[in-house]
Parts: structure tokens; sequence; C-alpha cells
């Protein structure tokens, strides 16, 4: 497919993908922008412009890939939409190339695993090429390598606690204002000014809403203990802990409080996922973008996330895990709080 479309004041998205039928339905999603199209002839277009780089997913019936939409000409080929995730070939924009930098790697491992090469000649080159990023993980090796992007930023938030004060505050210089001024950036900033909840620290006053709309502060949980799980709509591992939280809701303590803290921006997924796992509990948000300052407080790099936190407003556990033994083990700790 030749890139030879004309160049615009915003982007402008082409697709071939060999198996994609005639009238497919395509959908490119980016923060809460969703735009849909039919396919034709393997083919599909969108049009648009972005304010500054952002990733978008473009999904069909069967399939789905990330690509990173900048305002200039952008092309994707895939043989089949069942490949559509690992193998498509993106050309766009410097924010694609990281993006591209990274899934080439996992291309490259995922076919040797897989023993998906021809003769030793070319698995010594997929181990020649996978062996240049070292031993650390290739996330954090691109975060590390692209401070100065969109990837490479939001990598460095997510990693924030791996990769260590000193080395972060250096990478957040190399940052241009627009990624310090970005999300992932303020993000990052906020992290290197703030410590890191532990036990035995006080609870910090934020405001936020309740799932029907209403403002809350945090410090409203004092005066019983709170069972407090950090959780996303897209995260299978949080859907199921909804599920055996609400199964087994009669075997908290009755001094414990239930309460869900969904990171994220869309409130529809909010109430979808909430309404569908039947959260009947306290359920609250920021609504942040996913660099949320009480997520952060509380060192949440990975959901769902659970912690304890006691009458007075006192953090007493941390990631807690809903193991055998669990509400025993809860027992315990509430019979042991010395704050």
């Amino acid at each position: 497919m030749q890139n030879n479309l004309p160049t615009q004041s915003g982007f402008v998205l082409k697709g071939e993908i060999g198996d994609l039928s005639d009238g497919s339905e395509v959908t490119l999603q980016y923060g809460k922008t969703t735009l849909t199209t039919k396919s034709k002839a393997n083919t599909f277009l969108f049009e648009g412009k972005v304010d500054r780089p952002v990733q978008a997913i473009i999904r069909t019936n069967e399939g789905m890939v990330t690509v990173v939409l900048e305002n200039t000409r952008i092309t994707l080929e895939c043989d089949s939409v069942e490949e559509m995730r690992l193998h498509s070939q993106i050309e766009g924009g410097y924010e694609q190339s990281v993006l591209n930098e990274m899934m080439h790697f996992y291309q490259a491992d995922f076919r040797l695993r897989k023993k998906q090469y021809t003769d030793d000649e070319e698995k010594q080159q997929l181990q020649t090429y996978l062996a240049q990023y070292g031993k650390e993980p290739i996330y954090r090796v691109v975060a590390k390598k692209h401070p100065n992007s969109l990837l490479g930023s939001e990598l460095l938030f997510a990693n924030r606690a791996e990769i260590g004060r000193e080395a972060l505050a250096l990478l957040y210089e190399q940052m241009s204002p627009q990624y310090q001024d970005s999300p992932a950036g303020r993000g990052i900033q906020f992290f290197l000014s703030n410590e890191v909840l532990q036990v035995g620290d006080r609870c910090p006053s934020f405001q936020v809403q309740t799932i029907q709309g209403e403002d809350f502060n945090l410090t409203q949980l004092m005066g019983r203990y709170a069972y407090l799980i950090f959780w996303g709509a897209n995260c299978g591992g949080c859907r199921s802990h909804n599920k055996y939280v609400k199964a087994n809701l009669h075997r908290f303590p009755p001094e414990v409080q239930v309460v869900s803290f969904y990171l994220g921006n869309n409130v529809a997924s909010w109430e979808k996922a909430s309404t569908e796992d039947q959260i009947t509990w306290l359920n609250l948000s920021d609504l942040a973008t996913g660099f949320s300052q009480i997520q952060t407080l509380f060192g949440v790099q990975a959901v769902p996330n659970a912690f304890l936190i006691n009458d007075k407003g006192i953090l007493i556990g941390k990631k807690l895990r809903t193991r055998p033994n669990f509400f025993q083990n809860l027992q315990r700790m509430i019979k042991k709080d010395v704050y």
C-alpha cells in the first residue's frame, strides 16, 4: 500500500487488512472520541485532528490494535484481522516509531518462543536482536530511551517505583515542556514531590465523587475501618475481584466498610462495569486520566490493589490479596492495630 495520501493539518489514517470483509464496521477510539466507518475492498479510512499525540485503538469485529495519532499520514497493513494486535505494520509520526520499537521487540520474542523461524541463521538473528536490549523489561528500556515521547512518559510514570526517584528526576528533566505538562508528566512531578503512603501514615484529604455524582472527601471514611480497592473497568482481574467481594460481602467484619475506587475518566465505563459487577457498596473516583494523585500517593501501579485503613484514617495494610484465610487475616490485622 502506497503512503501517497495528501498532507493536511490533521491526520489521515488508511488501513488495509487482507481478509477484512467489505462492509465490516471499523472503529477508532481515543479519549472520549469514537469514529466509525465501513471497510471497502479490504481498506478503511479515518480523518481527524488531535491537539497532541494520543494513543488510539482500532477495532474490528474480531481484532484490535493500538496506534498513535499525530497530525500526519498514517498507514496500517496486516494480512489478517486475527493478526492485527501483534503483526500490523504501522507507519506514522515519531510517536508511532517509539511504539513500533517496543512492538518489534514483542514480535521478535514471540517468533523466537514459538520457533517461527526458517533456520538457525534466522534464529540467531532474532536472539542477537533481542539481546541488545539486555535483561531489563523492554517497556522500561523504551521509557528510559524515549522520555520525551507520549509512550515513554507514560511508561516512566507506570514504572516510577522501579526506576527510582533519582533516575526518574533526571529523565523528567529531559522531557520537553509539552510532556512535562502532559498527564503523565504531571503525575511524575507529583510523585517526585510527594512520598508514597506507608503503613502508619495518615491518609490524605482528597475531594472525589461517588458514582451517583455526589461530592465525597476521603476523610469521611474515618469512624470505621475501610477496605479500599483500586480497580479499572478494562482489567479482568479487577472485575473478578469485584465479583469475589460481592459474593463474600457478608463475610467482612461489621466494623469494615468496603470502598471501591475506580481509576479512569470514562463515566459510562465506570457505570457499566459497576452495574455488571453489582457494586452496591461505596463506589468512588476522582475521574482522573490514569495519572491520579490519589493513585500515586497510594503507590498503585497495577490493579486490582487493596488497602486497609483504620477508623482513625491511618493506613494499616497494603497490597492485600484475597487468598485463603483472607477474612481471618483481616480480623487479625484489626485486632493488632496499634494506631
